[in-house]
């Protein structure tokens, strides 16, 4: 019977857990990510590197959720009821480092993270370049043309990725 019991607890729940470097000490929270506002719903104290929060989510839906540790330091997932995530986290910063494993839609959210963040830390490469020889012009056009390049590819796998997953709210 409490074999059945503890079943139907994890079947009516999400649990997020997980191990976060470069966070001892702090707290991570974990809020609901509403139409126009994020709704917090708990937060858990890290504690030798490691966290775990449960959830009562309203319905069996999926929805995005935003793990914290401060406003400008943070990771958004997508869950539903049943989910059991398991993070692996580097604090600096989270969305840049994390891993997710135990649920296909967080783990799909992850890998469109990572990808941007790829995106991302190349335009700004270019654009450091850009701006410390402005006045060259063929180096101008040289950096143009490359980040045309990245945009196309970054494109394209947007592209495959809408392809490969057309039902995925990731």
């Amino acid at each position: 019977c409490l074999l059945f019991c503890c079943a139907c607890t994890k079947k009516n729940q999400i649990t997020i857990q997980g191990d976060i470097q470069n966070a001892e000490g702090q707290y991570i929270t974990i809020s609901r990510m509403n139409l126009n506002e994020l709704q917090v719903i708990d937060s858990v104290p890290v504690h030798h590197g490691k966290f775990a929060l449960a959830l009562r989510p309203e319905d069996g839906e999926y929805a995005f959720y935003q793990l914290s540790l401060r406003n400008d330091n943070a990771l958004t997932t997508i869950a539903k009821k049943g989910d059991q995530l398991r993070f692996t986290i580097d604090a600096q910063p989270m969305v840049k480092s994390y891993c997710v494993t135990g649920g296909h839609e967080a783990e799909l959210l992850c890998e469109l993270d990572h990808q941007l963040s790829l995106f991302i830390d190349s335009v700004q490469i270019l654009e450091q370049y850009y701006y410390v020889d402005i006045e060259d012009d063929s180096l101008r056009s040289y950096i143009n043309y490359c980040y045309l390049q990245i945009k196309n590819h970054h494109k394209e796998y947007l592209k495959n990725f809408i392809c490969q997953n057309p039902q995925s709210l990731a």
